[in-house]
């Protein structure tokens, strides 16, 4: 059943290749420039190469180091803590205190580095999606002045590098040739140029 199926998907796909033969010749399935317009763009290079990105990245590395003190301190405040109570004589009143406070420490640790960890990586969420957003209205721009049909992402990566998770992108890209029609340059051109006017 299964392989009478699969025949009748190859007869009809064959009629439909000879008809188009027939009624356009070849150049009509053969894509060129005029007739298959397609651009790829490397998303990453660009969030890496674009200036004001990393700039608007800065005080978010620096409210992440302040997370970190504050969380050094804390932790010192818990160690602290837990010293006493391992002084302290099991089943004494103090030893109680302590361990309730030991508890409460760890806890209110614990969620302030994933309340705070979350805001972050909300904020930088948020500074990449307003990124990708002018990005995509140079995009538009360039397509139409071109009259680009389809953007293709690429990714990065390299198969040299050190990090396994930029080999990785490497190895998993979308797009394993292109020639010409890569519009990264481009688009991080019009992005600084934008960038200049505001």
């Amino acid at each position: 059943m299964a392989s009478t199926t699969f025949s009748n998907y190859r007869r009809c796909f064959s009629q439909v290749l000879v008809a188009a033969l027939l009624l356009g010749g070849t150049s009509s399935l053969i894509a060129d420039d005029a007739k298959f317009p397609v651009a790829v763009l490397n998303v990453d290079r660009i969030f890496k190469q674009f200036t004001p990105l990393q700039d608007r990245l800065v005080p978010l590395r620096q409210d992440a180091q302040e997370l970190e003190k504050t969380a050094q301190l804390k932790q010192v405040e818990l160690e602290t803590t837990q010293q006493k109570l391992q002084r302290t004589p099991a089943g004494s009143p103090d030893f109680e205190k302590l361990q309730v406070q030991l508890a409460r420490l760890q806890t209110e640790l614990r969620l302030f580095m994933e309340r705070e960890r979350r805001n972050l990586a909300k904020k930088e969420a948020d500074i990449y999606v307003a990124i990708f957003h002018e990005m995509e209205e140079e995009v538009k721009k360039i397509c139409k002045a071109r009259g680009i049909k389809l953007v293709i992402r690429q990714n990065a990566g390299s198969p040299k590098d050190e990090k396994v998770e930029e080999v990785l992108k490497w190895l998993n890209r979308g797009v394993i040739f292109e020639d010409g029609i890569d519009i990264t340059d481009e688009v991080l051109a019009a992005l600084n140029a934008r960038t200049k006017k505001e």
